[in-house]
């Protein structure tokens, strides 16, 4: 049976993107937008570095949550609801529904994590501010009915901290694509072998390894990179500086600004393979939503990654991956990549890709819900 659930999400600003927005429409009952502002990104920095117990704790959203759990309640009070789902990021989603929870301890509640909270190693947070976002952490876990995770990686790394009793609570649940927002008919340039990486950069997330390798390859064996173009689309950041210091290989590289959702799926279609970068650690909890978009459009991928979620997906897919800090492993992949070009302009998807399609993970999604509800 569908079902059509209330939704309560963030009305941006800037940055949006509405490209899915109004089909979202038809899977809801009713939907309630909160402003949500980020204001200016210079100020928000320096009140996380001056105050970081008060404003990454658990983020700096934690002041729109506050209004996230008045809209919320409000709404419960009119029209009383039998269960609460959480999204974050942000994590300060959950603060508002342990709110709800502890107000009606009858409404069941699970709380959806795309990131690890305090075990995020990407978010270093000094003594003091950690110590209270652990405290934050346990208090979603012990209210929560359910405890959901886009990895084993991530549940395996959380369950270190905690007893049987919370880790009882723990589902994984991968991300998942919707097939239907995919032209799969599209035409792929012959002449050109397209290599593509799609989505940003930011301080630990790097191209360096990429730009390093295809130099390597350009000194070493030049004539291999005939016909061959890496296609980046998405904001460089930092790294855009970057770009000077590679100018020789530059004619090898295309540079795309940001794209609506839909304009980044036509470009994994049209691209003979996709690229993941990640940034470096020992061992990587992340499951990119941007690694679930290129399954869904079934073309081969490889990955710059550590070993972790990302390298166990790729690889579960026939795919190959190679450290960001091994230069030598990067050159070697993409060596092995482009000199069997053609293998992967005639790749055939196999079935672990049909794995993540929307529907088989709204039935996995929807077996969490009703065990929830008895």
């Amino acid at each position: 049976m569908p079902i059509k659930p209330n939704v309560i999400y963030a009305d941006e600003k800037e940055n949006k993107d509405l490209t899915i927005l109004p089909n979202m429409q038809n899977f809801v009952n009713e939907s309630i937008q909160i402003p949500f502002d980020n204001g200016n990104r210079y100020i928000s920095f320096f009140k996380r570095k001056m105050f970081p117990l008060i404003y990454n704790s658990p983020d700096i959203h934690k002041f729109w949550s506050y209004e996230l759990y008045n809209k919320a309640r409000a709404f419960i009070e009119n029209k009383p609801q039998d269960m609460i789902v959480t999204f974050g990021q942000p994590m300060s989603v959950h603060i508002a529904g342990l709110k709800l929870k502890e107000k009606y301890s009858g409404i069941k509640w699970a709380a959806h994590f795309s990131d690890p909270w305090v075990d995020n190693p990407l978010n270093k947070k000094g003594f003091f501010t950690k110590l209270y976002n652990s405290y934050l952490e346990a208090r979603v876990f012990r209210n929560a009915d359910k405890l959901i995770f886009t990895s084993k990686e991530t549940m395996e790394l959380i369950a270190k901290r905690y007893p049987s009793s919370i880790i009882d609570k723990f589902e994984y649940l991968p991300h998942a694509y919707d097939e239907t927002l995919y032209n799969y008919n599209q035409e792929r340039d012959e002449e050109i072998f397209k290599i593509s990486y799609i989505g940003g950069f930011y301080a630990q997330r790097s191209p360096k390894p990429l730009f390093d390798a295809v130099y390597s390859i350009f000194k070493e064996n030049s004539e291999i990179l005939h016909n061959v173009k890496f296609q980046i689309v998405g904001n460089m950041g930092r790294h855009s500086t970057l770009v000077d210091k590679y100018k020789m290989i530059l004619p090898y590289f295309e540079f795309i600004k940001n794209v609506p959702y839909d304009e980044s799926l036509e470009l994994m279609v049209k691209s003979n393979l996709l690229l993941v970068i990640d940034a470096p650690a020992d061992v990587s909890v992340f499951f990119p939503s941007k690694l679930v978009d290129y399954i869904g459009s079934r073309r081969p991928i490889i990955g710059i990654t550590p070993n972790g979620t990302s390298s166990s997906i790729i690889k579960s897919l026939g795919g190959k991956c190679a450290d960001p800090l091994n230069s030598e492993e990067v050159r070697n992949m993409l060596v092995d990549v482009l000199s069997n070009k053609e293998d992967y302009k005639n790749f055939e998807v196999s079935d672990r890709y049909f794995e993540y399609e929307a529907s088989i993970v709204t039935k996995k999604f929807f077996n969490i819900l009703s065990q929830l509800g008895k």
